[in-house]
């Protein structure tokens, strides 16, 4: 066989170019939020100007309100995220314990939420010349479906969401659950999604907050489609439930938890995020080295965030806001806040009738 002789200078020149594709194939940093800014049945997204259907846990700016724009974000006082300049809101839907006398008890959210940055994108775009953007100012999206009681293992949406249950005393880690399982996790229930990052480089928004972003081809990575060309930074929303503390409440095998939009699977989970950075800071972190596989995730060595980040200490000190929707949202509840009965499955949830008869 020929002995393949390469050009002077060609073998370096590849070495760069294939450092280069992978560590935006597998960079990343987290954002950590210290708190909900507010927890309350608001969604500037799917219900703007109104009381949205069910409660959500929301972190990061506290200009949250229910009928919100890029402008709206830009006049917050602060934020319980690490970034200053980051002025989004980032928000799930909480979590309560039914009990067995049909009551509801709002279950404690432990940690704030971890926001990973991932700068995810195939080799064969980055050699047509492709590169990650940020999202630009008035982008909004949502990930998940509300309405699912069933899981699809072909799905590209419900496989972007992970049920893990943290154990502790050293026992052996388990591989993550589709939705709720059905046994104790003595180290808390993390609940993780991650959101499209292929866009149509056209919509801030669309009628159903999804169709304007598409999924890459193995969810995490892979390739675009055609219909949504560019490539966005990839968000991966990753938040911690303390259900340890309704352990002596349970029966061995049953699965105790529901969304607050009354889904006792967990197939129905969903996100929902506003930008609210500055966007030159943004893109100018996708493209910082510090930023990259060399930080490890580690925001604080993110030579671009440097002079705005804050600490956990300083996050939780940014004050709530106060709650539109006057309702009592925590501790022993009658009923799910808002119309919400369970429903579960496996057929589609439907939005049911709550109308005074």
């Amino acid at each position: 066989m020929p002995r393949l002789v390469l050009p002077k200078g060609a073998m370096s020149c590849m070495l760069v170019a294939a450092a280069v594709i992978i560590n935006h194939a597998s960079a990343f940093w987290v954002l950590g939020c210290g708190k909900p800014v507010v927890v309350e049945r608001l969604d500037p997204i799917v219900s703007p100007g109104t009381v949205s259907g069910h409660v959500h846990t929301v972190m990061g700016g506290n200009a949250f309100t229910s009928n919100m724009t890029y402008e709206t974000t830009q006049t917050s006082q602060c934020t319980t995220c690490g970034v200053t300049k980051d002025l989004s809101n980032y928000w799930v839907p909480t979590v309560y314990f039914q009990a067995a006398n049909g009551s509801f008890v709002s279950v404690e959210q432990v940690g704030g939420i971890n926001i990973y940055y991932q700068q995810r994108i195939d080799h064969t775009e980055i050699r047509a010349g492709k590169k990650i953007h940020a999202f630009p100012k008035g982008f909004r999206m949502l990930a998940g479906n509300p309405l699912l009681r069933s899981y699809n293992p072909h799905s590209l949406e419900q496989r972007a969401i992970e049920f893990v249950c943290l154990l502790t005393n050293g026992e052996k880690g388990l591989p993550p659950f589709p939705g709720f399982p059905n046994r104790t996790c003595d180290g808390g229930l993390q609940i993780r999604i991650r959101f499209p990052c292929c866009w149509d480089g056209q919509n801030l928004d669309s009628a159903d907050h999804k169709s304007h972003m598409a999924y890459p081809s193995m969810v995490d990575n892979g390739v675009c489609p055609d219909t949504h060309p560019v490539r966005l930074i990839s968000l991966f929303y990753e938040m911690t439930w303390s259900v340890t503390a309704f352990n002596h409440l349970r029966e061995p095998g049953d699965q105790p938890f529901v969304f607050s939009f009354g889904d006792p699977t967990g197939f129905g989970y969903h996100g929902d995020f506003v930008n609210g950075w500055d966007a030159d800071l943004l893109n100018d972190a996708i493209y910082d080295s510090s930023c990259g596989d060399s930080a490890g995730g580690r925001i604080n060595l993110c030579d671009t965030f440097k002079p705005y980040l804050q600490d956990a200490k300083i996050q939780n000190e940014c004050p709530g806001i106060t709650s539109e929707v006057v309702e009592q949202v925590a501790g022993v509840l009658p009923a799910l806040p808002g119309c919400n009965p369970v429903q579960n499955g496996p057929q589609d949830a439907t939005m049911p009738d709550c109308s005074p008869r």
